[in-house]
């Protein structure tokens, strides 16, 4: 655990079952394009500064509690909240990003949304 900026380590978060469901909702990376970012900074960043990977959304039902998914997505917005004090949930929040680095140079850059 760290501080300041907040870095924790949950073991065992997920259970193997709970991988393979969170990896068959992303789909397959044949499926996934290449990440885009919306932007109108006075910077004018392009896609290519900031994200250079393949990305698919997950969007969890989550109204579908018996999901395994949706509790996936539920029990980490609880381990949030546990770990900051802060009161908030997984509704109104962007979908969970799938990333695929796979072309020599690709990541995720640090950006502001």
């Amino acid at each position: 655990l760290r501080e300041a900026p907040l870095l924790a380590l949950v073991r065992d978060f997920a259970s193997k079952k709970e991988c393979k469901a969170l990896m068959r909702a992303g789909g397959k990376a044949s499926a996934m394009h290449r990440a885009n970012v919306e932007t109108n900074n006075k910077a004018g960043a392009s896609r290519a500064d900031i994200r250079r990977s393949y990305t698919s959304a997950i969007v969890p039902e989550l109204t579908a509690e018996g999901d395994t998914v949706t509790q996936l997505v539920l029990r980490m917005f609880q381990s949030v909240r546990h770990l900051t004090g802060y009161d908030f949930g997984p509704w109104g929040q962007e979908p969970l990003s799938v990333n695929l680095y796979k072309d020599v140079g690709d990541e995720f850059r640090l950006h502001c949304d």
